[in-house]
């Protein structure tokens, strides 16, 4: 397949979610900064650890009870969560998963993380992949 033609693919499932505002782009993790942590206003914080040309590693931790946004969110690209500490859930699927688990979310699957502990957080190593699947 042509590039071009992969390119118009992406774009026009990108166009078929319609839900733009809950996008997280490659672009966007390109511009955070290697070993800048970001928290967020529940308190998730995360950190980009590496960076190459088709792949972005972050170190994320979500506090118990706290979620990624009150949406479902997707990306440009594929992600793989690692769950390294806590546990971890996804409010679409209703799937829980806990130390050890690997996640995979295709570009453009939406979902929902969030951690259901009352007491641990959540320790998460998440690597986004541009140009080649899982």
């Amino acid at each position: 397949m042509s590039v071009l033609l992969k390119r118009v693919r992406d774009l026009s499932k990108i166009v078929e979610t319609g839900d733009f505002d809950n996008l997280q782009s490659w672009g966007y993790f390109l511009k955070l900064k290697l070993y800048e942590e970001e928290v967020m206003t529940n308190g998730i914080k995360y950190c980009k650890i590496f960076q190459s040309k088709d792949r972005i590693r972050f170190i994320t931790t979500i506090p118990p009870l706290c979620e990624f946004g009150e949406f479902s969110h997707w990306h440009d690209c594929d992600e793989l969560v690692e769950i390294l500490g806590g546990q971890m859930a996804n409010k679409l699927t209703r799937k829980h998963c806990g130390v050890g688990c690997k996640i995979i979310f295709p570009r453009y699957k939406k979902h929902n993380l969030f951690n259901p502990s009352k007491t641990e957080y959540c320790t998460l190593v998440v690597d986004f992949f541009k140009n080649h699947s899982i």
